[in-house]
């Protein structure tokens, strides 16, 4: 085997990676929505597709990718003179046979290619004494750039209302329609309904649902969550 083989392996998984990352979540919708307020965070979004697309496809490469390079390389120099281009064509092809979508091919088959040339000039690197901190420092270095920019021109985020402190707790469909969808109240036959909201914190709210039965005894009940644009958690009940 030639000269750094795990170091090499490990650098071009890594590059190849990060390039699969990009490439797959310049495609993507990467505006990160929030029901309650429609914000829209195009970092997040984009942070958040490229890790989902990073931990499957770096395990791919990590796994298939470097067994079938491994095999390659030993092949090629065992029984052939090892070609530059033979050797990044077989990554090309190898990138494809296991994918049977055309454009996950695609990125497959991009993505291969991508390790190969990675691979021999980290391996021509190595042989002219160079460091290789530079495949570290450059895919890093892009990746924040686009996150930089991508939070950049995010829209600012709309304010977060008391109505929308009420959407956010009946959303979960926990009360359906029963209760009123702003503060107030309304009263059916026996029973009265209240929704009662109130201000504890910048943009945090405590939302109270509670429900009244005149033709019954001990009739009433009351629930609070305290919401802010995150999430809510339970606060206090009558139960």
């Amino acid at each position: 085997m030639q000269e750094n083989l795990l170091e090499r392996k490990i650098l071009a998984t890594i590059v190849s990676t990060f390039a699969l990352m990009i490439m797959m979540a310049a495609l993507m919708d990467t505006g990160d929505s929030t029901f309650q307020s429609n914000e829209v965070h195009y970092g997040m979004g984009f942070v958040l597709s490229t890790m989902a697309v990073g931990i499957n496809g770096g395990m791919i490469i990590l796994v298939y990718g470097n067994i079938v390079s491994l095999i390659i390389e030993f092949v090629l120099n065992k029984w052939f003179t090892v070609n530059t281009w033979v050797f990044i064509f077989l990554h090309g092809l190898f990138g494809m046979v296991l994918i049977e979508s055309p454009i996950l091919a695609v990125y497959g088959v991009m993505t291969a290619l991508f390790y190969a040339v990675i691979d021999r000039w980290i391996l021509s690197r190595t042989r002219n004494k160079k460091r290789l901190r530079l495949f570290l420092i450059v895919p890093l270095s892009i990746y924040a750039a686009i996150w930089g920019v991508l939070t950049l021109i995010s829209p600012e985020p709309p304010p977060f209302t008391e109505e929308d402190a009420i959407a956010f707790v009946s959303g979960g469909n926990i009360y359906d329609d029963r209760f009123p969808d702003q503060p107030g109240k309304f009263t059916e036959g026996p029973v009265t309904r209240e929704t009662h909201v109130k201000e504890v914190g910048d943009e945090v709210y405590i939302v109270t649902f509670k429900e009244t039965r005149t033709n019954i005894e001990d009739g009433h009940w009351w629930v609070s969550y305290r919401v802010d644009r995150s999430g809510s958690s339970l606060e206090n009940s009558s139960h």
